[in-house]
């Protein structure tokens, strides 16, 4: 399909949908795919549209309490959504989104030019995707396609051609029954005898499998057996750890992060991303393995300044304030798949200790990776940094549970269907702007160390600033995060003597 035609498809979809789109109430036929503690997903039925390949329909989200839109600052109560799919491809776009203040009231709308994203099993965009297929496929045996619009105009042609349908139907039944009845006995017979061996093999062929499956499960459970007594083994003959990283343990039980597969992040040149992700923070590839996976890891476990660490112990004194030149940008976020990180395109900078710092990004950890004298966030939030001369600065908050985050609900707003995918294409930022200023807290008291990058290949020389007064996060923004990401935060790093200084 070229893109004119692409183009083209999506301008028909438009043009059908604000038929219904701007008065869902009155004639949708809204069905539940997915209920939450705070909000619902829901699909109508009635706008199923076929066009060129592609099935356009109307979906929304109903939220039990209003939330406030960043653009407006008026609250809404459901955000409805144009998309496209492709059941062939298992892709989606989305085409047009409309908030509303409820089922009668728009509050404003959006028309998108999102592209065309594959989408990833077992999330809420692959329900979707399935039963719009369903749907497809259901009304591909009945007269006429599904098409709100025209749905009801062309009731009457559709029962008139299910008539003339079905008396062609009985007189080519009528053919058949007479046919089959001048089949032979013997005929018959063979078949009942052919049938039953088929039967026979089918069964035989499924003992043989069970059989061989049992047999290959006892075998893999015997050498898991071995495995674990083997590592168990070597896990008694290594040095305990120091009384700092007894309250760091990562939970084994988690999923792995990331999936299965190796993920390169082949589109940014930041030195704060990694090239390709091929750890993750539980399973065998774990932090304690990093330095084993590749040999530029080896500092993961060999450096002497790695982060994060536990503060403690700092040398109080007047530093140099923090003057922070923040201001509104456009940006674009991207599941890495280790986070989700806000990438900014021009956000301003920060002044300290005589060098100009341009803001890069923003990241996202749970739980908070820093701790202030044995104490963590919920999560925190870095605040990457980078000089002219390519020296890096990461300011650290933490978040605590609270008050729902305005800054952070945006950038949640805009997360992207797909790991390692950006909202818009990678390099166009979405046209809204956030401004990082409204992340910072109203005193501004620090500490400072020299520590790393949390994530392998874990580069020192970072300088760390970390905020003391945390910042708030809802309950209802953590469990999104968590959504995707249950633990990301590197356990704590022995500080080995390091200086550490704080702001009086």
């Amino acid at each position: 399909m070229t893109k004119k035609t692409i183009i083209s498809s999506a301008i028909f979809a438009l043009l059908n949908f604000n038929i219904f789109a701007t008065n869902s109430a009155d004639a949708a036929v809204w069905q539940v795919i997915s209920s939450e503690s705070n909000k619902r997903i829901e699909l109508d039925k009635s706008t199923l549209n076929k066009n060129d390949g592609y099935i356009e329909t109307l979906g929304r989200v109903v939220f039990y309490k209003p939330l406030k839109d960043v653009k407006s600052g008026e609250e809404y109560r459901m955000i409805e959504a144009v998309t496209r799919y492709n059941c062939e491809k298992r892709t989606a776009s989305t085409i047009k989104r409309i908030y509303r203040r409820n089922e009668n009231s728009v509050l404003r709308e959006e028309i998108l030019n999102a592209a065309e994203l594959p989408v990833r099993g077992g999330t809420l965009d692959d329900k979707m995707l399935s039963q719009v297929c369903r749907m497809a496929d259901i009304s591909n045996n009945n007269p006429s396609p599904i098409t709100a619009p025209t749905a009801v105009v062309n009731q009457n042609k559709a029962t008139q051609t299910d008539n003339q349908s079905n008396a062609g139907k009985n007189n080519k039944n009528l053919v058949e029954n007479s046919q089959n009845t001048k089949k032979s006995k013997k005929e018959l017979a063979r078949e009942t005898k052919e049938t039953k061996e088929t039967k026979d093999n089918k069964e035989t062929k499924e003992k043989n499998l069970a059989k061989q499956n049992k047999t290959q499960k006892q075998t893999q459970i015997a050498k898991n057996n071995k495995q674990n007594a083997n590592a168990n083994a070597s896990k008694n003959n290594k040095n305990t750890a120091s009384a700092k990283n007894k309250n760091n343990k990562f939970d084994e039980n988690l999923p792995l992060l990331p999936t299965v597969d190796v993920i390169k992040n082949t589109n940014s040149n930041s030195p704060f991303v990694p090239k390709q992700v091929d750890w993750s923070y539980n399973g065998a590839s774990n932090p304690a393995h990093w330095a084993d996976i590749k040999p530029e890891y080896k500092i993961c476990r060999n450096g002497l300044r790695q982060s994060p660490i536990d503060i403690r112990g700092s040398v109080k004194g007047d530093l140099e304030e923090l003057k922070f030149n923040y201001q509104s940008t456009p940006f674009k976020i991207v599941d890495t798949g280790y986070t989700i990180r806000a990438e900014l395109e021009n956000g301003g900078n920060l002044y300290y200790e005589g060098k100009s710092w341009n803001l890069k990004a923003l990241e996202f950890r749970i739980p908070g990776e820093e701790m202030i004298n044995g104490k963590r966030g919920e999560m925190s939030v870095q605040l990457q940094h980078q000089s002219i001369t390519g020296e890096m600065l990461i300011i650290s908050i933490q978040l605590n549970k609270g008050a729902e985050n305005m800054l952070i609900q945006q950038i949640w707003n805009n997360m992207p269907l797909e790991r390692n995918r950006a909202m818009k294409s990678v390099d166009e930022p979405i046209k809204k702007e956030i401004n990082v200023k409204h992340l910072l807290p109203t005193n501004i008291g620090y500490i400072t160390y020299m520590g790393s990058l949390t994530t392998p290949p874990c580069t020192e020389n970072v300088q760390w600033v970390v905020l003391r007064t945390p910042q708030t996060i809802s309950d209802e923004q953590i469990k999104s995060f968590s959504f995707l990401y249950q633990n990301n935060a590197r356990p704590l790093q022995s500080d080995n003597g390091r200086m550490i200084k704080e702001s009086r």
